[in-house]
Order: C-alpha cells, then sequence, then structure tokens
C-alpha cells in the first residue's frame, strides 16, 4: 500500500513557482522507508501517478527528473548474470571431483 502525505502548501497565482516564466508548477520528491524494496516501491508510485494522471486537467501531467528503476533493474541483471556462471563453476567443479573420487574408487 502506498500511502501519501500532503508535504507542503504552495501559493497559487503571481507567487507560484513557474518553467520558464510560463505556469505553475509543483514540486515533489518520493521518500522511501528503511529497508523497503526499491523496485516496488517505484512501481508502485508509477502506478498511482498513473491513476492520478487520469483525473488531471488536459496539459497538466508529471515530468520526472530522477528514475532510478533501470540502474535498480540493470544491477539485478547483473547480479542474476554472475550467480548463474558462479552457479556453473561450482556445480561443474563437484563433478569433476566426484566423477575422479569414483573413479578411484573403482580401481
Amino acid at each position: 500500500m502506498l500511502d501519501a502525505e500532503l508535504l507542503a502548501v504552495l501559493p497559487a497565482g503571481d507567487d507560484a513557482p513557474a518553467v520558464g516564466g510560463e505556469g505553475e508548477v509543483v514540486g515533489g520528491i518520493v521518500v522511501m522507508r528503511y529497508g523497503e524494496n526499491a523496485d516496488k516501491v517505484i512501481n508502485a508510485v508509477k502506478k498511482k501517478m498513473g491513476d492520478v494522471q487520469k483525473g488531471l486537467p488536459e496539459g497538466v501531467g508529471f515530468k520526472i527528473d530522477y528514475d532510478r528503476s533501470e540502474l535498480i533493474e540493470a544491477a539485478i541483471a547483473n547480479i542474476k548474470n554472475k550467480q548463474l556462471i558462479c552457479g556453473n563453476i561450482i556445480f561443474h567443479f563437484f563433478i569433476v571431483i566426484i566423477k575422479n573420487f569414483f573413479h578411484e574408487f573403482l580401481i
């Protein structure tokens, strides 16, 4: 479950932040609890943003400046590949040892 809290109340009208002097801008940041799964949190936030986007007026939307989900997915893929290679090497190492042991045992 994703909980959102009101972080700030921003001024409207002439005092509101703007990009390039046009329109109003509201900034936000996602803070993750310690020990949470970052990939699951990012996916939950993206899903929630999609739900919120449906209710926004035309021309209003989200602009994501920093999304570390690609970095996380690449790191997971890298670890999986390394584990597969290491597991394969260990497996073959033990097969060679067992094969030599039984060969000597039978002689």
